[in-house]
């Protein structure tokens, strides 16, 4: 296989593929700040599988076909690279697992791979739901009194900690509400700059202020937590160890403070972000379809028989998995991936020179109408084996592919399932009418103002009568 496959004709040197123009000197960047999802969306299926256009003097070549995402991200990979694409994200990430590249980004990803190997997580999965027994009996007081709750924050308090104890061997508790009201204005800011014809971070505006303040309070919770650790005489068996003791093979030299930053803030975000994401959306699309909630319960039942989940129940949790992975189809935490090509190259008969932005969309590539019948239907069966092992392999790619493939997805994977299964458990959870909700396509795919709802008591299983708000 290879990305010419999908063509039908060669095109002539030099010609560009179809796509919206936009305005002079801006392009479509107005389009793309206002509704970035909406404008891949509707360019893709007014031009098709491959779509030129201009943000600025900056050229984007969208590739929606799963043979284009399998070239990119897997066969022609060393071509592509993420360091100068992803320079938005640098004052964030620095030089961390998501936004370095070649032989620094390769020894990072050898030295963090152990943290996630599939003996360790099993391990950690008690973390998981300990973390998670906390979170749902803290929701008894919303279920006795009757009162919403937004349920995107509190499933970014939970991964948040979930990520604390597993990776760093500390609570939450004394930096998570610092990381989750400054987060949000990093992200959007971020993403703002990324679709910026004329960068504008150096400008003393309101909101770059409000971006570097909020950087710097983040920037004090992880430097806090470093120099907590240095200091610390005790022995601990987490990433962060890891880290601190990992030695360059030639010099002998350790990480430094700021290379440890990087590391840290990098696992922090991908680390709660994907999962607390997927289980907003999850409810979200729960509550609008009954049906598939009384079939997770059925079998939380079965398997669980009342119990804590653990590392081995997650193998026989089969449609709770189909369900995460229906949510991450339907609206993946990673919505959109750039790459820069280094040398020239060709794609469907068109020249793809280096230096633009080549942009893969697991949201638009997960509706290709080729790949899945009605699209925007949410069905878990779709993940049943019999029909995934028929499908492309980069039909679905939530968690990227290739050799950059997220170090934590079955990290993510796992927690995501073990929660899921302990919600049904033991409530049920409706949404509040009258509510915007919408997506936010910023680094993530967050839900714009939360999603609010009602936690209700699980009724007992011989009462078929649904409430209704």
């Amino acid at each position: 296989m290879n990305a010419n496959t999908v063509s039908s004709n060669p095109k002539s040197e030099g010609t560009l593929p179809p796509g919206p123009q936009g305005l002079p000197v801006v392009g479509v960047a107005p389009k793309v700040l206002k509704d970035a999802m909406g404008f891949f969306l509707r360019a893709f299926q007014q031009y098709g599988d491959v779509v030129y256009f201009p943000v600025g003097a900056k050229k984007f070549y969208m590739l929606s076909h799963p043979d284009h995402v399998q070239y990119i991200l897997q066969e022609n990979n060393r071509n592509y690279h993420k360091a100068s694409t992803y320079n938005k994200l640098k004052p964030l990430l620095g030089n961390g697992l998501v936004t370095s590249d070649g032989a620094y980004w390769l020894r990072q990803r050898r030295l963090i791979q152990p943290a996630f190997h599939r003996k360790r997580l099993a391990a950690l999965a008690s973390v998981m739901t300990d973390c998670a027994t906390n979170l749902l009996d803290r929701w008894q007081s919303a279920a006795d009194k009757d009162q919403p709750l937004d349920v995107a924050d509190e499933f970014m308090r939970v991964t948040l900690d979930v990520v604390s104890q597993t990776m760093f061997s500390m609570s939450a508790a004394g930096s998570a509400d610092e990381i989750r009201r400054n987060l949000p204005i990093i992200l959007e800011r971020t993403n703002e700059g990324f679709w910026e014809v004329v960068d504008m971070a150096w400008l003393p505006t309101p909101r770059n202020r409000q971006y570097q303040k909020a950087l710097s309070k983040l920037d004090a919770v992880i430097y806090g937590i470093i120099k907590q650790r240095r200091q610390s005489k005790e022995n601990f068996d987490d990433l962060l160890t890891m880290l601190l003791e990992s030695a360059d093979a030639e010099t002998g030299e350790r990480m430094t403070d700021v290379q440890l930053r990087d590391e840290i803030i990098t696992i922090y975000l991908a680390g709660h972000e994907t999962i607390a994401n997927a289980l907003s959306w999850g409810w979200y699309l729960l509550a609008q379809h009954p049906e598939v909630v009384s079939k997770l319960r059925a079998e939380a039942d079965a398997v669980l028989q009342g119990r804590v989940p653990t590392a081995d129940d997650v193998v026989n949790l089969k449609y709770a998995r189909m369900v995460i992975d229906e949510v991450l189809r339907v609206y993946p935490s990673s919505w959109g991936i750039a790459r820069t090509p280094l040398e020239v190259d060709k794609i469907s008969g068109y020249c793809i020179p280096p230096g633009v932005v080549v942009v893969l969309s697991p949201y638009i590539t997960h509706r290709h109408p080729a790949f899945w019948d009605e699209p925007e239907k949410f069905d878990p069966e779709r993940f049943a084996p019999e029909h995934s092992a028929k499908r492309h392999p980069f039909a679905y790619f939530p968690f990227g592919g290739g050799p950059r493939l997220c170090i934590g997805n079955n990290f993510a994977l796992m927690e995501a399932t073990l929660i899921l299964a302990m919600i049904v458990q033991r409530y049920e959870l409706l949404l509040v009418a009258d509510q915007v909700i919408e997506p936010q396509p910023v680094v993530t795919l967050r839900p714009r103002y939360g999603i609010q709802m009602l936690v209700r008591r699980r009724r007992t299983l011989d009462n078929h009568n649904r409430e209704t708000i």
